[in-house]
């Protein structure tokens, strides 16, 4: 699948929005500390999945387990 295009007299039209327009100063530390918190997220996102992955991994043994317990009958002799 490919991705459209975007030519620039279409990007010419976003507006946007920066946060103290009149103060450069002010504007650039919201946006530091935007970019502050979603590198936080970014962080936190990834240690998630981390976590998931190890938990599944975790699961999936644990029904492994299970399983093989339950279908593995003692031999009578």
């Amino acid at each position: 699948m490919q991705m459209p295009q975007i030519s620039i007299p279409d990007t010419d039209k976003f507006l946007i929005p920066i946060p103290c327009p009149e103060n450069q100063e002010k504007s650039l530390a919201i946006q530091a500390e935007i970019g502050r918190i979603l590198d936080a997220f970014t962080e936190l996102t990834k240690e998630l999945a981390k976590e998931l992955a190890k938990e599944l991994t975790a699961r999936q043994k644990q029904y492994e387990y299970y399983r093989d317990l339950l279908f593995n009958f003692p031999k009578n002799d």
